[in-house]
């Protein structure tokens, strides 16, 4: 019966792309409906729907997402909107990237960040922070070192003191 709902709400805009649901308000309703259901799968089917529009959800909605995919094991689909696009926001990457650190995929996400780097060309130091800290907090101090080390190697970084601070206090807990 969701899947039904879900297509029919989809249809409503006659598929052309251009219709009223082109401008994502009415898919970020829908999506925020959906996540404080924790309907997670169907959350990921309106994502699709909005990416094929050009549109995102906010960055609040966003934060939600990426929380309520971690707590499901959806790792994999968080990394994939964050590559393509889907959750784009500063406080959602660095989210993600924690919560990866924390599942103890600490590398994973570093790579994350360095093809993302790649394609933006710039960086911040509260995402490494928040990688380091994610790290920390399982006590992978080689991984944090690796990571404030490539972090270290890069140029125009903003924020970089947080970086700094969170490998001082990883240390301090070490």
């Amino acid at each position: 019966m969701r899947g039904g709902t879900v297509k029919l709400f989809f249809e409503m805009d006659g598929g052309g792309g251009g219709g009223v649901f082109a401008n994502g308000g009415i898919y970020g309703v829908l999506l925020g409906i959906l996540c404080r259901a924790g309907w997670v799968k169907l959350c990921v089917v309106v994502l699709e729907e909005m990416k094929r529009f050009g549109c995102r959800p906010d960055e609040r909605l966003t934060m939600d997402l990426v929380q309520l995919f971690f707590k499901q094991n959806m790792g994999s689909e968080v990394r994939y909107f964050v590559e393509e696009g889907i959750l784009k926001d500063k406080s959602s990457l660095a989210l993600s990237v924690r919560a990866m650190a924390e599942e103890g995929k600490p590398i994973s996400a570093l790579e994350l960040l360095e093809n993302l780097r790649e394609s933006e060309s710039n960086a911040d130091g509260s995402i490494y922070a928040s990688l380091i800290l994610g790290c920390g907090k399982l006590g992978l101090i080689e991984e944090a070192e690796r990571i404030f080390s490539e972090f270290k190697s890069l140029e125009c970084v903003k924020n970089a003191e947080l970086a700094y601070t969170s490998m001082v206090y990883v240390y301090s807990i070490a």
